[in-house]
């Protein structure tokens, strides 16, 4: 059986795209909130 190498070392990709694990989710009330607090000016660094 030949050994495998991982994509970063020369190996080839196993999926065609990235697994995502957690994807967020948002709803009507989620965005709506955010967009809220943005618009509120409290959001900053």
């Amino acid at each position: 059986m030949a050994k495998l190498k991982p994509a970063i070392v020369e190996g080839r990709p196993q999926r065609g795209k990235f697994l995502i694990f957690g994807a967020p989710r948002f709803f009507k009330a989620e965005l709506t909130e955010m967009l809220d607090t943005i618009r509120s000016g409290w959001w900053g660094t």
